[in-house]
């Protein structure tokens, strides 16, 4: 399976940016490509011919980011519409956000879940038939030690393994 990881967090040594090494080196033995919303010259950078290209070649995407504001922060929306628009989510069959929450599960939940209906509900109704997406998330990332971060780093890579197969 070609998994395409996108990752989208300013600051490059974030827990962020370890849960996405940590979910590419668990993908490893698929054919992986990522990208960094906030990598080179303009922060965050635009939707590219090279990121249609990728998500072309794709048949998976996992998203990787920090939940802000209740949702998916507006650089990768932005970045998830480009692609939708250039119809590049088309043949695509499953999408995984991996995110992080300042908040709790029942926050997120009175509020709406507004990133979880995207990747679970919304994104599949436009990828290929049969499609689904999965969230796994961090909840109450704001009030937790380093050791549940650890624990939560360590079962990625066995959700992954389920959700992309």
């Amino acid at each position: 399976m070609n998994v395409l990881v996108v990752f989208c967090h300013p600051v490059p040594d974030s827990y962020g940016a370890s849960l996405r090494d940590v979910v590419v080196s668990s993908i490893a033995n698929d054919r992986v490509h990522h990208v960094d919303l906030y990598s080179g010259q303009d922060l965050p950078r635009c939707f590219t011919e090279a990121d249609a290209a990728d998500l072309r070649w794709a048949d998976a995407v996992v998203l990787v980011y920090p939940t802000w504001w209740s949702s998916l922060p507006a650089p990768l929306m932005a970045w998830i519409e480009e692609g939708l628009e250039r119809d590049a989510w088309r043949h695509l069959h499953r999408v995984v956000a991996v995110t992080t929450h300042g908040s709790s599960r029942l926050v997120n939940m009175v509020t709406g879940g507004i990133g979880q209906r995207i990747v679970r509900r919304g994104l599949p109704q436009l990828m290929a038939p049969g499609s689904f997406g999965r969230f796994i998330a961090l909840y109450s990332m704001d009030r937790i030690d380093d050791e549940k971060r650890r624990e939560f780093a360590a079962t990625l890579p066995s959700l992954l393994a389920s959700a992309l197969k």
